[in-house]
Order: C-alpha cells, then sequence, then structure tokens
C-alpha cells in the first residue's frame, strides 16, 4: 500500500501535488459532488512538469466517466512513489478546482481531499496552483461538510496567501482518448 510520504518533494511548483499528499492534513468533504462539472476530454494526456531545478514529475490523466478523473503522479520515474488519485472538477465561478482523493495510500488517508486550482494556459499547458497547507490545519480541518468546505473557500481564494507561491507548469508530451 502507498503511504502518503513524499515529504522530499515539497519545494517549490513542481510539487503541487505532492505538498498536500506528503502527510499534510487534508479536508474532511470535497468541495462538492462529483456530478457538478462534466470531464474536460483536453485534460486527458501525459503531462511533464517544466522545472529547471526540481525533480521532474509526470502526471497522467484519464477520462474515468463522465465526471471524473483518474490521475497518476509521478516523480523521477519512481514508480514505487507513484500517487493513484481520484479527480473531478468543481466550478467556484473565477476558479475550476479539482477535487482530489489518493486511492492508494493507507486507509486514514483515503478519506481526505486536497484542492486544486487549475486552468489550461493553452491546449498543451496546464497550470496547477495548490491551496495553502494552513487552510486545511487551521480551518477546513474541522469541517465535515461539503458546503462549509466550499462557501470557506469561495470567501478566502482571492485571498493573499490562499494558494502556495509557486504554480507548476506541465506540458502536455501525449493526448489520451
Amino acid at each position: 500500500m502507498y503511504q502518503m510520504n513524499l515529504s522530499r518533494h515539497v519545494i517549490g511548483p513542481l510539487s503541487a501535488v505532492m505538498l498536500l499528499l506528503a502527510g499534510c492534513e487534508g479536508a474532511r468533504a470535497p468541495l462538492g459532488e462529483p456530478d457538478e462539472v462534466p470531464v474536460n476530454p483536453a485534460l486527458a494526456g501525459t503531462w511533464h512538469s517544466q522545472s529547471e531545478d526540481e525533480d521532474k514529475a509526470t502526471l497522467r490523466v484519464w477520462v474515468f466517466n463522465d465526471h471524473e478523473y483518474y490521475v497518476e503522479w509521478e516523480v523521477d520515474d519512481e514508480e514505487e512513489d507513484m500517487a493513484r488519485l481520484r479527480s473531478f472538477t468543481s466550478d467556484l465561478g473565477d476558479f475550476l478546482f479539482a477535487n482530489i482523493q489518493c486511492v492508494n495510500c493507507d486507509a486514514d488517508d483515503r478519506n481526505e481531499w486536497f484542492f486544486f486550482q487549475y486552468e489550461l494556459e493553452s491546449p498543451d499547458v496546464l497550470l496547477i496552483r495548490s491551496v495553502s497547507n494552513e487552510h486545511y490545519t487551521d480551518a477546513m480541518a474541522g469541517m465535515t461538510r461539503s458546503r462549509d468546505i466550499r462557501r470557506y473557500v469561495e470567501q478566502h481564494m482571492h485571498d493573499e496567501g490562499f494558494f502556495e507561491d509557486n504554480t507548476a507548469r506541465f506540458m502536455r508530451v501525449e493526448a489520451m482518448e
């Protein structure tokens, strides 16, 4: 079973996903239900990180059904450290957020949700920003209902410091059907 202990990959923009999946406490519920936003087939594919000074990351995204994605996140081709993730989108007006849940984690970690704002800058460029960990530990950790978590994110998503400082930039290397 995969353990969420990837703290060696938590510095910088490459690690938007790993930062929160590295043993940090997540939210107890997603921002909404999977059926709120249909999948965007343009997200399906293999994406490589574009950082020159960090470990290389590969993000593979498959359309799982009409509303969800199956995602694999791998750093430096280390398959034993591959995170297998369930994802679906919540549209909060100004931003689209991926609701992320680990599916190959220890049982305790499978009930946590992490949120990443994303956008397709172009058909072959994906930008991802992670919500700052302090928002999970200081505010959302005590919330158990999606509507409360969503309200909190909507109220704070424009605040300075709501997102981590860096934006992860990925280039598409392969499209998937």
